[in-house]
């Protein structure tokens, strides 16, 4: 039963190389037989192309590239990796549906089985609510974040709060691991209750980018990673406008924290539209170029996003009433934190905001020792009401 399971695997991804089949020819295939699409009539198909029309008189011989991707199956199941494909009921339904999905997906982690488990049971549940939900009941419950790679600390910290309280509703958090907001957007989500799944532009086998190889690796124990791309793949720059099809696909919605005008971020969006779904903005500092893209959909139609409710209001208003603590009443509010402070921590902690500064301004603006100051400043970190950065640089949380 491994060794047929491996075999259709192999002959899958070796379609996938073959250039009178390849991709589009695999969704051809899968569309055009629906219920009675397999691997093994596909296959058989293929076999009876002639050999001078499949690589155009280039001696193509698909035996040879069968050996290639049984060898690389085989590599994969060494590795932990696994591979789903248009073919398997295991295959995410949203993404099954966008104009151009992946035929087979390689992965690692529980969440791609278990949003198959979760759109089962929104479909059930939507038998009684009927139309409560009705972004819900097809489909498990996923929100991309996405933004920029050279990210400020206001857009990291709202990735992050806002990543952490969509998982703790059980909404799966899906990104692409790139720095700046996919990476503080699965650092929210990782440790709750939906998960987060990171989509590569590379393949399983490469840490990209170098920097996160640790939090990948965390996140194929706590979440999912995946990639169309076979191993070996290295994270071309051509790579991550595809990937993000992938992100879109998976999401009933996306939330741009912050962009440029130029940013990957906005082609998610684009996506994302296409597909009919929802979209949404982050509103941000009008001088800062990481917020021209993200005012741009604003401007578009996106919808604007301050808080979680935003969100759930939406795409899932059951969910509404089972909130706990969310970005607007899950933080202590200012009045509450400077009532808690003493006049120096009080002092300190008002010359403070989202953007980073200085020990040494900061003690010059209050008039007060470097070394007292940073004394007062570590006990306001101690208490969870500031961030100390790098190089002595202090930010609000």
């Amino acid at each position: 039963m491994k060794d047929r399971h491996i075999r259709r695997q192999a002959q899958l991804l070796a379609l996938l190389s073959h250039r009178r089949v390849g991709a589009r020819g695999i969704r051809d295939h899968w569309r055009r037989r629906c219920q009675e699409a397999s691997v093994g009539l596909l296959w058989e198909e293929a076999c009876s192309l002639p050999v001078q029309l499949s690589m155009g008189g280039g001696g193509f011989d698909l035996r040879e590239i069968y050996r290639e991707a049984e060898e690389e199956i085989r590599a994969c199941v060494k590795m932990g990796i696994r591979m789903v494909s248009l073919f398997d009921a295991s295959y995410p339904v949203t993404l099954r549906e966008i104009y151009d999905p992946p035929p087979i997906l390689f992965y690692k982690g529980d969440l791609i089985e278990r949003m198959v488990r979760d759109q089962s049971q929104n479909c059930k549940e939507g038998l009684r609510e009927q139309m409560t939900s009705p972004s819900s009941l097809r489909t498990a419950r996923a929100i991309a974040i996405v933004g920029s790679r050279n990210s400020t600390t206001y857009g990291r910290k709202v990735a992050e709060t806002l990543a952490r309280e969509l998982s703790a509703l059980g909404i799966c958090v899906v990104s692409g691991l790139a720095e700046g907001i996919d990476t503080w957007a699965h650092r929210g989500a990782k440790d709750q209750k939906g998960g987060t799944i990171a989509v590569l532009g590379n393949g399983m086998d490469i840490y990209y980018p170098r920097r996160n190889r640790l939090l990948q690796e965390e996140l194929c124990q706590k979440g999912t990673v995946l990639s169309e791309y076979r191993l070996t793949t290295p994270p071309l720059r051509h790579n991550f406008p595809a990937r993000n099809r992938i992100i879109s696909g998976l999401a009933n919605g996306v939330v741009v924290v912050e962009a440029s005008q130029d940013s990957g971020a906005l082609i998610t969006a684009d996506f994302a539209l296409e597909e009919g779904k929802s979209v949404f903005a982050i509103p941000g500092n009008i001088y800062h170029r990481n917020t021209r893209g993200t005012h741009a959909l604003l401007k578009d139609g996106a919808r604007l996003v301050e808080r979680v409710e935003d969100i759930l209001e939406e795409l899932y208003p059951d969910l509404l009433s089972q909130k706990g603590r969310t970005i607007s009443n899950g933080l202590f509010s200012e009045m509450e934190i400077l009532a808690s402070l003493s006049e120096e921590e009080r002092l300190l902690y008002l010359q403070l905001d989202q953007e980073p500064q200085h020990i040494d301004d900061l003690s010059r603006m209050v008039d007060m020792e470097v070394n007292k100051a940073l004394g007062i400043l570590l006990q306001l970190e101690i208490k969870g009401f500031i961030i100390q950065e790098p190089a002595m640089n202090f930010v609000r949380a």
